[in-house]
């Protein structure tokens, strides 16, 4: 009988009574899997005295038995007085996995004796993996599942769950762990939230305030685009509404807001929701009431409300602290008192109705939504799960509903990895720091540090060092999204420092220890306001869980700050400071001393603003930013004088018009400096209007600048998810970088993080960022190739291919590189061959993992990186002698050198050409359920033309990339390609009158195309109906091997008929002499060149890219034309066979067994010692093959096979046996897939 949410509910929210838990919810869960212990038993393992100082007692109270015959502990953990088990999580982590040593897992109810209306359930599991010998234990943390029960808390998510777990038909030990699952209630969080919020933002925008707060007003005939961009002050305005709300869901979780006196230890756990009840729960709840919260209260200090008093609507004075930090700063629409909806908030007949795309109108408010979930101001790392919304969630929800994140290339990152990047960097930067010598043991011993929070014994002599460290250490993202690779870090850190007071019985002071983190640690930069602020939440969040009483926040400006990674701008116009220059003469080295004297000066105040017990806090941020507009306006008069010295006026009383020229250029050139300067100086005189200037060294000057860090400047670790966002379409985002040194065409805008990075990071600092994984092999990334190559060491390389870390499916890859140091020999590498859901990390040892050789990933054949196994890559180097590229369209030059060996070809053996782009396929309108083709129309359109015999000549067939198979194509086309481009005038085109009236009825939409410079030219010679892209070059009519953009396999296929196709096909065609397209077609497709385009070519995740660059690279063995007649021979008998193949009813055989031959022909082409070595030879046994002869019969064509196919496939052939013994080769097995241990 299934156990009822309600009375379960009730139970949980009652204070903690172990009998009353045990028989109200463990027992009509599990029924009679539970059992009862008729009294206490001890724990078999006693806490040692560290343990015991937050632990007092450990009982068993029980066991379960689940229907898989799991085994599961039920243990009572008594805390000490005083004890927070978020401030004690080392000591109880280390006791908890000592109660793991004889189970699978355990149920522990952890208990503070002097507060029961909050204890925490957790079900503690070995981490364990599928694995093809069955269950397999991780030797990893224990995971730690935890719900939040209690009179202070909702539980009903913990109703839900174990509810919905008593009616499962088994509970295993899978079943019981999804009931804790943390996944399902972070997605119903989300989604709900996001409704919430389009639900404000709907409000403001169809109300008033639309124009008389946000002076908002849409055009006539505005598109639903151009209002949402519009309004985006709106959306800006609701976020920081509700994040404000959010945030004091988490400070109220402790006890803070509407307590009786300063020592906060009676506050509301409902505070907000008592404040809108009291106040009538009108439609002035934000006018009078949240606005008082946010800006006369949490924001008012001592010397404005010095007892904390807050005065409720019913008259009763509480307190609430002053949280300083700069979330509660009144903004621009702050001033504003408006008004919303009271149901908005809080729905009275709904409450409990969830929020869904069809129940708006009909379902609970937005604080009735927060009421219905647990809140934990605690970010759990990977081990632990508390089903609770944590700050972490509420950094997904924010970093997801920035600005056209998608758009901008901006990602969530999820959980796991960030926390995997954050270990893996801060391993790195340990091992460097503490000059790790011994390359195992003390190594493995930091990484089981950082993954398991264990000190081994080889360690302990470094611990003080470590300590040191740690407290040195520099970290910063400069694409910080809602802040969760800092955030990560500053947990990693924070842990480890605990771990080590544990250790060294040194007295644990966790606020001051984070305090101190992140004011010594943490920078982060991103151009997003409403990232910043998000960011910013989450710290104060962090700080938050530590302290017992409030204090006041400190002030994140100068650490998270809003600004261009990229660029240094002030209104518009680049402004780079040269901080460089320390001494010169005359004025400019007046100017180089007033910039010394001002940095000095900036440092010192951005130091003093970070403390939240400043007292003159907007004192000392004009002071700060009039002292940054003072250091630009010096250096823009310093560049200014240095121009002028520098660009004489020329010409005297005769200028020539060059001079002439000049001396406006230089007159233009010296006004904008005269301009920049004046708008700098009226800043200076109006301290209201906001600065906007970021500069990294004038910003982070004790980390970055010169004049302060004498040559040793830089952050250890810079660690991001920077945007991505590829060059077509965003031409206005590279415009200011198109002279930077890096930039080339058909880059992605990510790739400057990395240059960006090199130069903030020190020497031997680590760079980690998780990217699109195409830099490898993209033609737009040859300067990123060469900076990571020659710049930095690739410690490790993970790539995930199918896996889908992003939902945006983006194919993504982790790399981490340590600056200016040697480069690594032994790269740890992960391929991913398998696909994933969740919990990636977990499977990583059943894929492709290995080391490589930094000096040798590099090929000079194809000017990519390639991340290989040795074996691999063995066999790749082998594939060269005597070979040419299948074509080339190189420049001359010589390239650099690396270790996949190749010679500059500058003649290719073929041309390679996309197809055709018409720019206009066909004309749709889904809302007039129109279809109708333009250039490419199906038969019965075509038909209904009515063409005359000389217009039917312009019709061609033209296929999809679909029609292309192996070895063949499609012959019988469903549409028809109109193909009157070689039409060069209008009176011309109109002597075919019926393909003239069919396009000119397109004419305007013609027009509307995308302009390349083939259009422009076109259009302006009046010739509207040429297409987009031609491809004269190609004789569509001759022979030629096609292909797919991109295919799961090798996919060529031999046509010489006319087959005309889009820009997703490829043609090939014979350039040289020498050589048949056969011949060529018989390599491509191939296993061997499978093999070479799955490794050396371009895939994203398993798909390969058959596209011009890939494609060209593929090296052609060089043989005699009489030696390529057997591979001509066996490639026109699969032409055949494809061809008639509906015939062969018992011969289907027959094509597979002459591919096998040809894929053991090219293995003996490429690697002919190997396959003499193992008496594996094919060539010399083929025997004769007859030829195709021209008006040779169907049936004699057939004869011919039959009679070749029954010799070769006899069962003592020679032929036979050594194909099917060939992949006992170890090489051939590797490239056929079937050796595992690549």
């Amino acid at each position: 009988m299934a156990a009822n949410r309600i009375q379960l509910q009730n139970a949980l929210h009652k204070p903690y009574d172990r009998v009353l838990f045990s028989r109200e919810v463990l027992s009509p869960v599990f029924g009679s899997g539970f059992t009862l212990n008729s009294s206490l038993v001890p724990a078999s393992v006693s806490p040692n005295k560290s343990e015991s100082a937050a632990i007092d007692k450990v009982w068993i109270y029980g066991k379960i038995q689940l229907d898989d015959s799991t085994e599961i502990t039920c243990y009572e953990v008594l805390l000490q007085p005083k004890v927070r088990i978020e401030q004690s999580k080392v000591a109880i982590q280390q006791y908890v996995r000592k109660l793991l040593t004889a189970g699978q897992a355990t149920l522990i109810n952890f208990v503070a004796p002097a507060n029961k209306n909050v204890w925490r359930l957790t079900l503690v599991a070995k981490d364990s993996v599928l694995t093809d010998q069955g269950v397999k234990e991780k030797t990893t943390n224990a995971k730690r599942y935890t719900f939040l029960l209690g009179p202070s808390e909702t539980c009903k998510t913990a109703a839900e769950r174990f509810e919905v777990l008593s009616t499962e038909k088994e509970i295993t030990f899978q079943t019981l762990v999804n009931a804790f699952s943390v996944e399902k209630l972070s997605k119903a969080f989300f989604d709900e939230y996001t409704l919430h919020y389009q639900n404000f933002c709907d409000y403001l925008q169809e109300s008033n305030y639309r124009k008389s707060v946000f002076n908002i007003t849409f055009p006539a005939g505005a598109t639903k685009q151009e209002k949402d961009k519009a309004s985006k002050p709106i959306r800006d305005f609701v976020k920081k509404l509700l994040g404000r709300i959010v945030f004091l869901y988490f400070v109220q979780k402790k006890g803070w807001l509407g307590a009786s006196d300063t020592n906060y230890s009676d506050g509301l756990g409902d505070f907000i929701k008592q404040l809108f009840n009291k106040s009538d729960g009108n439609d002035a709840f934000y006018s009078n009431w949240l606005t008082k919260l946010f800006f006369d209260t949490l924001n008012a200090d001592e010397v404005k409300r010095p007892n904390e008093d807050f005065k409720m609507p019913d008259g009763k004075i509480v307190k609430v602290p002053f949280l300083n930090g700069g979330l509660f700063d009144k903004e621009e629409f702050d001033e504003h008192l408006l008004t919303f909806k009271s149901k908005l908030f809080h729905h009275p007949d709904f409450e409990d109705n969830i929020l869904t795309e069809k129940s708006k109108g009909n379902a609970r408010g937005f604080l009735d939504f927060l009421d219905a979930f647990n809140f934990t101001v605690y970010e759990d790392s990977p081990d632990d799960h508390t089903v609770a919304v944590d700050p972490e969630m509420l950094g997904h929800i924010f970093e997801n509903l920035l600005e056209d994140n998608k758009d901008k290339g901006a990602f969530y990152t999820p959980k796991e990895i960030v926390h995997y990047m954050c270990q893996e960097s801060l391993t790195e930067y340990l091992c460097t720091t503490l000059q790790i010598k011994d390359e195992v043991a003390e190594r493995e011993a930091v990484n089981h540090l950082l993954k398991n929070k264990i000190v081994d014994d080889v360690l302990k002599p470094e611990i003080t060092e470590l300590e040191k460290a740690l407290d040195k250490v520099k970290i910063c993202d400069p694409a910080i999204g809602s802040g969760a690779f800092p955030m990560g870090l500053l947990q990693e850190i924070f842990s480890i420092k605990e771990l080590i007071a544990y250790e060294t019985g040194k007295e644990w002071k966790p606020a001051e220890t984070k305090l101190n983190i992140i004011q010594n640690s943490i920078y982060g930069v991103d151009i997003e306001k409403g990232a910043v602020d998000i960011a910013r939440l989450r710290f104060w969040l962090s700080l938050v869980v530590d302290e017992e009483k409030p204090k006041a926040l400190p002030n994140l400006d100068y650490k998270i700050v809003v600004g261009d990674s990229l660029i240094s701008k002030f209104d518009g116009e680049i402004v780079e400071i040269d901080w460089e220059r320390k001494s010169s003469v005359g004025k400019a080295d007046e100017y180089v001393k007033n910039v010394q004297r001002l940095l000095v000066e900036v440092a010192d105040k951005q130091r003093k603003y970070f403390n939240p017990n400043n007292k003159n806090k907007k004192k000392l941020q004009a002071e700060i930013r009039n002292l940054k507009i003072e250091l630009l306006i010096n250096q823009l008069s310093f560049n200014k004088e240095l121009y002028i010295s520098k660009t004489v006026q020329k010409g005297g009383f005769m200028p020539t018009s060059a001079d002439i020229k000049h001396n406006t250029e230089r007159e233009l050139q010296i006004k904008g400096f005269d301009k920049l300067i004046g708008k700098l100086k009226n800043l200076l005189q109006h301290p209201d209007e906001p600065f906007n200037h970021f500069d990294w060294k004038l910003d982070f000057p004790e980390v970055l600048n010169p004049y302060l860090v004498n040559g040793s400047g830089g952050f250890d670790i810079v660690i991001a998810n920077p945007p991505y966002i590829g060059q077509k379409g965003n031409k206005s985002l590279f415009e200011p970088l198109s002279k930077d040194p890096n930039f080339e065409k058909k880059m992605d805008y990510w790739y400057f993080f990395l240059h960006k990075s090199y130069t903030l990071t020190k020497e031997h600092g680590v760079n980690t960022f998780i990217t699109p994984n195409y830099w490898i092999t993209t033609q737009g990334g040859k300067k990123l190739r060469k900076r990571v190559l020659e710049d930095y060491s690739i410690i490790e390389y993970i790539n995930f291919n199918e896996n889908a870390i992003f939902e945006a499916g983006v194919h993504t890859n982790i790399f981490l590189l340590k600056k200016n140091a040697t480069p690594n020999q032994s790269i740890k590498c992960t391929i991913y061959q398998n696909k994933y859901s969740e919990n990636i990390f977990s499977y990583r040892q059943n894929e492709l993992n290995f080391s490589a050789d930094q000096k040798k990933i590099f090929s000079n054949w194809t000017g990519y990186v390639h991340f290989l196994p040795a074996k691999v890559s063995g066999i790749i180097n082998q594939l060269f002698n005597n070979c040419e590229k299948l074509s080339d369209n190189e420049s001359e030059g010589e390239k650099k050198k690396g270790v996949i060996s190749g010679k500059k070809v500058t003649n290719g053996i073929c041309n390679i050409n996309q197809g055709i782009v018409t720019g206009k396929d066909r004309y749709i309108d889904k809302s007039k359920n129109v279809n109708n083709g333009v250039f490419i129309l199906t038969k019965e359109e075509v038909t209904e033309l009515s063409l005359n015999k000389e217009e039917q000549k312009f019709i061609k067939p033209f296929f999809k990339n679909s029609d292309i198979r192996k070895y063949r194509v499609e012959t019988n086309p469903k549409h028809f390609f109109l193909y009157v481009n070689k039409i060069e005038k209008e009176d011309e085109f109109k002597k075919y009158k019926s393909l003239y009236q069919h396009l000119i009825s397109y004419k305007a939409i013609l027009k509307e195309r995308s302009i390349n410079g083939v259009l422009q030219s076109a259009y302006q010679k009046g010739k509207w109906w040429a297409l987009t892209t031609d491809r004269p070059n190609i004789n569509f009519e001759s022979e030629k091997i096609l292909c797919p953009q991109r295919s799961n396999t090798n996919t060529f296929g031999y046509s010489k008929e006319e087959w005309y196709a889009a820009s997703d096909v490829f043609y090939i065609t014979l350039n040289k002499q020498g050589y048949s397209l056969k011949y060529i077609q018989s390599i491509l497709t191939s296993k061997l060149t499978y093999f070479w385009l799955y490794y050396m070519g371009k895939r994203k995740g398993e798909a390969l890219e058959l596209t011009l660059e890939p494609l060209q690279f593929i090296p052609i063995k060089k043989i005699q034309t009489s030696e390529q007649i057997p591979f001509k021979r066996l490639i026109d008998y699969i032409l055949f066979l494809k061809e008639v193949e509906s015939q062969l009813k018992t011969d289907q055989l027959m094509p597979i067994y002459f591919e096998q031959i040809i894929d053991g022909m090219v293995y003996e082409l490429y690697f002919p010692e190997l396959l003499k070595k193992h008496n594996r030879e094919i060539i010399k046994h083929l025997g004769e093959l007859p030829e195709f002869t021209d008006g040779m019969s169907d049936e004699q064509k057939m004869k011919n096979c039959k009679k070749v196919f029954n010799r070769l496939n006899d069962k003592e052939h020679p032929v036979r046996v050594n194909l099917f013994y060939m992949n006992s080769i170890p090489e051939i097995a590797i490239i056929e897939g079937k050796n595992e241990n690549n």
